[in-house]
């Protein structure tokens, strides 16, 4: 029977995933490896489909536990953020509104706008998961902040728009310059925005800001 068992596992991969992102993260922010390589593992771990190839990407790390346990979560890890949930209404949210620099929303019959602008600063990787259904879902990023794009979107389309300073105007300090916003979900019969403070595009912030003296 054990001849016929697979070489590699599957059982337990999502929580697993979350884990091993977190790991890397922690590395990055801690200066462990530069963007290039924190990007390139990234890409890996959400495109890994078994715990072997997951592994792989921190056997460079310390060891966490003892060799052959598998460094699952329990059940009091921590997950994808708070989750916000809106029906048949527009949701306004900022950085006060994530927990640990994730946010996970639920959005059905309204637009989504997130300012994540409180974030300049910081550099750890900002992780917005959105499942929206017939609206919007529109971000403010801090200048600079790199997007990792793993959205899907079915009917409907994907914008970065970005600041293009004048000629011979000052660059942005080197914290506005580093982040990363890792943008996950999926979205049917609506488009998804994104735009970097300072940037100008019509009509962005009126339908961005519209509403938001009703939030809460």
């Amino acid at each position: 029977m054990s001849e016929n068992l697979p070489s590699k596992r599957k059982y337990g991969v999502p929580q697993f995933r979350d884990r091993i992102i977190r790991r890397l993260e922690t590395a990055y922010a801690e200066n462990k490896f530069d963007l290039e390589e924190y990007e390139k593992r990234l890409d890996l771990a959400y495109r890994a489909e078994f715990i072997e190839d997951l592994e792989i990407l921190v056997h460079d790390f310390p060891p966490q536990q003892q060799p052959g346990r598998i460094d699952l979560p329990d059940e009091n890890s921590e997950g994808d953020g708070d989750t916000k949930i809106a029906v048949l209404g527009d949701k306004h949210l900022t950085a006060e509104d994530f927990k640990d620099k994730r946010l996970q929303i639920l959005s059905i019959v309204g637009d989504v706008n997130i300012d994540i602008r409180g974030f300049r600063h910081v550099v750890e990787p900002i992780h917005i998961k959105v499942h929206s259904f017939l609206g919007d879902t529109r971000v403010i990023i801090p200048r600079g902040m790199k997007v990792k794009n793993r959205f899907k979107s079915l009917i409907g389309d994907y914008e970065l728009v970005r600041n293009e300073s004048p000629e011979g105007s000052p660059e942005g300090s080197l914290e506005e310059q580093r982040g990363i916003c890792v943008l996950e979900g999926f979205s049917v019969l609506g488009d998804v925005s994104i735009q970097e403070e300072g940037s100008r595009k019509k009509g962005f912030l009126q339908k961005f800001f519209q509403g938001w003296r009703n939030r809460g």
